[in-house]
């Protein structure tokens, strides 16, 4: 069997983007429209598993990895929200 191919995420200064690629480099990325650059935070395994921890639409993120080999999609963080306290611990 053989493995999947290494999907490097990306970050810029505008958190709701995120921005995959087949390319450790992330050279074949857009530009991110905040004007900052993209910043390596993970290699993943090209899987919807593992895609769904960094975007909304892992199948979409999927289909245009295949097709053009990067794809920049809304962030997603499987993050536990605690819920806020309805009163003061003072």
């Amino acid at each position: 069997m053989k493995a999947a191919p290494l999907v490097t995420v990306f970050a810029c200064d505008d958190r709701q983007l995120r921005g995959f690629s087949l390319q450790a480099d992330g050279s074949n990325l857009p530009a991110p429209p905040d004007g900052s650059h993209w910043v390596s935070v993970a290699a993943i395994a090209m899987s919807v598993v593992e895609l769904e921890k960094y975007a909304v639409d892992p199948v979409s993120v999927l289909v245009n990895l295949r097709e053009r080999g990067y794809d920049v999609a809304a962030a997603t963080a499987k993050i536990l929200q605690f819920p806020t306290p309805h009163r003061s611990s003072a």
